[in-house]
C-alpha cells in the first residue's frame, strides 16, 4: 500500500497464478495494481512494485505474471521500463459484457533484498 499525507494512493494485491499453464508453486501474479492518477509520475508506482517484487521474491516465488489490456500503452510502457515483457499469452475475458484482449506480462525475480529497475 501507498499513502500520501495519511490518505492511501496505490495498492498491489499479490496472489499465486491463476493461470492454468503456470506452476503456483514458482510463479506468482500481480493480480491488481493500482495507482490514484493524482500522483502518477512522482516515483509512488515504481516503489510500490518495488515492494510488491519483493514480497513475492521473499516467499520463494521465481517468476511474477500480470495482465494487462492490450489498449493501456501507458501501463504497458511502466512495466517494459520496470523489467517486464509480454510472453505471449493474450486472453479475452466477456464476463463483464464485451471483450478486452489482455497481454501477459512476466520477470524473473531476483533474491536479493532490493530488485534493481
Amino acid at each position: 500500500m501507498a499513502e500520501v499525507d495519511h490518505h492511501v494512493v496505490g495498492f498491489t494485491g499479490l496472489v499465486p497464478t491463476r493461470d492454468q499453464d503456470q506452476n503456483p508453486a514458482t510463479v506468482a501474479e500481480i493480480a491488481s495494481i493500482y495507482l490514484a492518477p493524482e500522483v502518477w509520475g512522482g516515483g509512488i508506482g515504481k516503489t510500490l512494485m518495488v515492494a510488491a517484487l519483493d514480497t513475492l521474491a521473499q516467499a520463494s516465488y521465481c517468476e511474477a505474471t500480470l495482465w494487462v489490456l492490450d489498449t493501456n500503452t501507458r501501463a504497458r510502457r511502466f512495466y517494459e521500463t520496470t523489467g517486464w515483457h509480454s510472453d505471449s499469452a493474450v486472453k479475452q475475458d466477456s464476463t463483464r459484457g464485451f471483450d478486452p484482449t489482455e497481454i501477459r506480462y512476466r520477470r524473473l525475480l531476483a533474491r536479493s533484498p532490493q530488485h534493481s529497475m
